[in-house]
């Protein structure tokens, strides 16, 4: 993996920046933990780390994990973007269904994270169920409002070199400058082609998302899942078709 990360970076000339997913299955035997192999691959490829914190509460919830545990072990210095989501809650797992407000203990969690990075770019996502603006615009003012809160451990400051205008540091991992600034009046950046607009296809992401929870949770496991009833109406698909 860090061997595959360092090859697309020195070909892009560009640092990755990697998210941490959420899970929902474990593997039957494993030599680490999710967080140390973060970390440990941040470090070793030098690239920098997307921290999902919805996802790490998601996985910590499925797995029964510490999601506290979990951040203070990936390095601060590598993070370079936090994501922020709602997910469902079926009592026994949670899915990462992109399609509610972003609940209380994973604000906490970002409050967390905030603090121990001193701070990155925030995007919160919303795929599906899309409330009204005001709530939507609601949501997305809640992060500012969670940086007013008083740290009670000092926030580090950008990494050493870190050019301006790139306090995360992230141009800074690989020696590589920042992208160049949007032309006045929108466009793309120079040396990036124009691109139409590409139509969605298929089929939305909740209800992919629910069709793979059907799978993966039917009491004859993903074989019987596959060709449950409950799947089937979801996404009318066979193993076959996946393998194509």
């Amino acid at each position: 993996m860090v061997e595959r990360v360092r090859i697309v970076q020195d070909v892009l000339e560009r640092p990755l920046v990697l998210e941490n997913p959420s899970s929902y299955v474990t593997f039957a035997h494993s030599t680490m933990p999710e967080e140390e192999f973060v970390a440990r691959m941040a470090a070793e490829a030098d690239c920098g780390l997307l921290l999902d914190v919805n996802n790490v509460y998601v996985s910590s919830f499925n797995h029964d994990l510490d999601p506290e545990a979990f951040l203070r072990a990936l390095p601060p210095e590598r993070i370079v973007q936090f994501h922020l989501a709602g997910h469902s809650d079926y009592g026994t797992h949670l899915i990462d269904t992109h399609d509610d407000h972003v609940i209380d203990p994973v604000w906490k969690l970002y409050q967390l994270a905030h603090q121990r990075t001193g701070g990155a770019s925030t995007l919160l996502e919303w795929d599906a169920r899309i409330p009204p603006f005001p709530v939507l615009h609601a949501e997305v003012l809640k992060p500012s409002a969670t940086w007013a809160r008083p740290s009670p451990s000092p926030a580090r400051g950008p990494p050493p070199g870190a050019p301006a205008g790139d306090p995360a540091g992230c141009s800074s991992l690989r020696g590589a400058p920042p992208p160049a600034p949007r032309p006045a009046g929108g466009g793309v950046r120079p040396g990036r082609p124009s691109h139409p607009p590409v139509p969605p296809e298929g089929p939305q992401l909740d209800v992919v998302q629910q069709w793979f929870q059907a799978v993966i949770t039917h009491p004859e496991g993903v074989p019987g899942g596959l060709g449950s009833e409950e799947a089937q109406r979801r996404l009318p698909i066979g193993p076959g078709e996946l393998a194509t």
